[in-house]
């Protein structure tokens, strides 16, 4: 009777010993994935600038100062000492999500001029969204009709 058990007890000891090797394999797969994911949102920042790089072009040009762009979760920061400016890139449609004007006045205009002329050259749509009261007249002088949604801006065709 020693025998069989003898067997059950080699039988579980390989038993495990691979249980550990194959988990251990698992989270060592799982670590790399995770590392690769990591590593993407660097590579969709640079390869997602060039979406807006003719954006950027156009407002170094307007203004003199360092531009920075920054992609975050399909959204475009693009920084400058006199404003920030978020925008959404999805399909035809070139999306305003914020303006946040710093310093002179006429800053805005150009901006969002800058923007609409970015945005004819590559046939987008510009919706504006967030817009809080103290801002609406700003937009309708801009050319900009009120959209279903409240909140919500758009440039008519």
């Amino acid at each position: 009777m020693a025998a069989p058990s003898v067997k059950i007890i080699i039988f579980a000891v390989i038993f495990v010993t691979v249980y550990h090797i194959l988990t251990l394999l698992r989270l060592f797969v799982s670590c790399y994935i995770s590392n690769m994911e990591l590593r993407k949102p660097e590579q969709q920042n640079k390869e997602s600038t060039e979406e807006v790089k003719g954006l950027m072009d156009a407002l170094t040009e307007q203004f003199t100062e360092k531009i920075e762009v920054d992609f975050t979760e399909g959204t475009y920061i693009i920084e400058v000492d006199s404003f920030t400016l978020a925008i959404v890139l999805t399909g035809q449609v070139l999306e305003i999500r914020s303006i946040d004007v710093r310093g002179n006045s006429g800053v805005g205009h150009l901006v969002v001029e800058t923007v609409q002329n970015f945005a004819d050259e590559n046939d987008l749509e510009v919706l504006v969204c967030n817009v809080v009261g103290t801002a609406q007249g700003f937009w309708e002088k801009m050319g900009y009709l009120e959209g279903e949604v409240e909140g919500e801006y758009f440039r008519p065709s």
